[in-house]
């Protein structure tokens, strides 16, 4: 890879990783859109692929299945700073704390949804799964106020997180998490999940139904959705850059929402759909240890739409990119090098799921895209071992190690 490629994925990667920091926020929506921005104004301002070069300009912008409750989506915008008419698009990974993203964010794939955008002729046949197609909506739908802080003074939230009105020991704070995450919420997320998982049961699949109940808080805030803030982007920039990045389900999802932005790039049916009239602005994407998106079709057709501008990264050792591809599933094994009960609990598993999806064709967009060649961590415990390869190795790779690890991102903050 050229310096400079390596430079951009590097910091795109930095992005990814700040993407995780307060993952653990369960706070009422605009303190916790507050207290993240803050989190990762501070990460900006620490990491040296990042630090005077990149600043966050929209969002965090995030998706609760239950307020207060942990974000099952999140999104920020980064801009650089010596080239204000380049813009990243930064798409989290997965909250591994929140059942609801691990089941809808992740796990709906065995159900596949036409892509609905682009010429039909150059798109039959094309599908993505029912949690890409999930993801993308939302980030749709997703917008940020930047008064979010309004009402909020600086005597009640400050970049350091609460002042000394509010609970100032971690104790306190135990104490106010446990009183707003209170039966009721609980109750409500357990509702949530079986009435989606009531309609995945349903003979006819339909996402519009699953995403209107979910969407009907976002689409009622105020405040500048993607398109709106790139289309004011171009306007002032005129020739941009516009990257898209993420990590895990992330990744999948920048490569997804790339696709989108050059399908409805240039004139639209309905000017209020239009963002780029023009066509103006030249989109990139950087997928960090992405799973499947979509079927072979769907794959074949993002190439041909992204060509040179798409940019696949993956670890060879990590099981994700690995998914939903059938082959590639019943090989985690001997990738891993197990024996005995190990590997006939992981083989029973991989088998299992592989025989659903086999017929779905799920493939990786790119080809072979960049890989990298991670190393087994010798009598490591397969999760540890399957956290690093999916992580930590990429920082590793990209010598960012020193400076941030899936257990720093990942630290419960308040």
């Amino acid at each position: 890879m050229a310096d400079h490629e390596n430079d951009t994925a590097r910091a795109m990667l930095t992005l990814c990783g700040i993407s995780y920091r307060g993952i653990s926020i369960a706070l009422p929506e605009k303190l916790k859109r507050l207290r993240l921005r803050a989190l990762m104004d501070a990460c900006m301002t620490q990491f040296s692929a990042v630090k005077d070069r990149w600043k966050i300009v929209w969002g965090p912008a995030d998706f609760s299945a239950t307020s207060p409750g942990l974000d099952d989506v999140l999104m920020y915008i980064a801009q650089r700073v010596d080239s204000p008419s380049t813009v990243a698009i930064t798409i989290r990974g997965t909250n591994p704390m929140s059942p609801h993203d691990w089941v809808f964010g992740d796990l709906m794939v065995t159900h596949q949804v036409p892509w609905a955008y682009g010429a039909p002729e150059a798109t039959k046949n094309c599908m993505i799964s029912a949690s890409t197609a999930f993801g993308l909506r939302i980030l749709q739908q997703l917008r940020w106020e930047d008064t979010v802080s309004a009402g909020a003074t600086a005597a009640t939230v400050t970049a350091g997180g609460i002042d000394s009105k509010q609970p100032s020991s971690v104790e306190e704070w135990a104490d106010l998490l446990k009183a707003r995450l209170t039966s009721s919420a609980a109750t409500t997320l357990k509702e949530t999940l079986e009435l989606q998982l009531n309609d995945l049961k349903n003979s006819v699949f339909n996402l519009s139904n699953l995403l209107q109940r979910k969407l009907s808080i976002a689409n009622a805030e105020g405040g500048t959705s993607l398109k709106e803030f790139l289309r004011s982007h171009v306007s002032i920039n005129g020739e941009s850059v516009v990257c898209v990045t993420g990590h895990s389900k992330g990744g999948a999802l920048s490569s997804t929402l790339a696709l989108w932005l050059a399908d409805t790039q240039g004139p639209q049916p309905d000017p209020a759909d239009e963002w780029d009239h023009d066509r103006k602005a030249a989109i990139h994407f950087y997928s960090f240890a992405g799973p499947t998106a979509g079927n072979e079709l769907f794959a074949h057709y993002s190439d041909q739409i992204l060509q040179s501008d798409c940019h696949r990264i993956w670890n060879q050792q990590d099981i994700v990119p690995r998914a939903f591809i059938a082959d590639e599933l019943t090989s985690i094994s001997d990738l891993y090098g197990l024996s005995g009960l190990e590997r006939d609990t992981v083989n029973k598993i991989t088998t299992t799921v592989a025989d659903r999806v086999r017929t779905l064709d799920y493939r990786q967009i790119c080809g072979t895209g960049t890989r990298l060649d991670g190393e087994l961590m010798r009598s490591t415990p397969l999760l540890l071992q399957i956290v690093h390869q999916h992580l930590d190795s990429y920082l590793d790779k990209y010598a960012l190690l020193n400076e941030m690890s899936a257990a720093s991102l990942l630290a419960p903050v308040l």
